[in-house]
């Protein structure tokens, strides 16, 4: 494992952005590959989810495949990697699932599950410990990192709510309103895939250094579930 953990919140983003540098072409490719292939969509075949769904599992895939590079190299697989994307796509479901309904409701509650669940998917990939496991490690290694987890997620999802608000004023005003502009679903498009997929990189990279740091300090071991 890389040594060199984050203390502040300061060495915790540029650690971030470093594992982010290291895997520029890759994480580059995945922010053109969201952003040029969903406005395709948003442009020309908004009406077929089916069309939106495929482009999902496929960037959903790429994303699994850039989250195993950062770990690669941040020195977090060392010792190998025991799981696979079953794994991650069964813990993805099981995280997922609480954070948006929590999100749905208020932010702070989905964003606080996130900032808890952010080091999971790293202990899920290097143990054999399950899912269910992974989640409550996660939950208790993070207790004495709060502050900085959460200061730290404020860059990516600041960056996904603005996403949300642009596609909120395409669908609840300019929808209503229906005063076509080609112009303004392009630029609205593009800006809200932009944003989105950088978050999504980002918040990649958070996940990475989140597991380095908790499992640093506090180890990897298996928690006891009936603690």
């Amino acid at each position: 494992m890389d040594a060199d953990q984050p203390e502040s919140l300061a060495s915790f983003v540029a650690r971030d952005w470093k594992l982010v540098r290291q895997e520029v072409t890759f994480a580059s490719l995945f922010v053109i590959l969201v952003t040029a292939v969903f406005s395709f969509l948003d442009l020309y075949f908004y009406e077929l989810d089916s069309l939106y769904y495929l482009v999902g599992l496929v960037v959903w895939v790429v994303n699994y495949l850039l989250f195993v590079r950062l770990m690669e190299r941040a020195g977090l697989l060392e010792d190998g990697q025991t799981t696979g994307i079953g794994t991650y796509f069964v813990l993805g479901l099981a995280t997922g699932i609480p954070i948006i309904l929590a999100g749905v409701f208020f932010i702070l509650p989905g964003a606080y599950l996130l900032m808890r669940w952010l080091p999971a998917y790293g202990w899920a990939m290097t143990t054999f410990g399950g899912v269910s496991n992974a989640m409550h490690w996660s939950w208790e290694a993070t207790s004495a990192h709060q502050a900085l987890l959460s200061k730290a997620l404020i860059g990516p999802v600041l960056l996904f709510i603005f996403a949300i608000l642009i596609w909120a004023h395409y669908a609840f005003v300019y929808y209503v309103e229906w005063d076509y502009s080609f112009a303004y679903e392009l630029v609205t498009s593009i800006a809200a895939n932009v944003s989105d997929a950088v978050s999504r990189v980002w918040l990649t990279a958070t996940s990475v250094t989140a597991f380095g740091l908790v499992s640093q300090n506090g180890g990897r071991s298996a928690p006891d579930i009936n603690a």
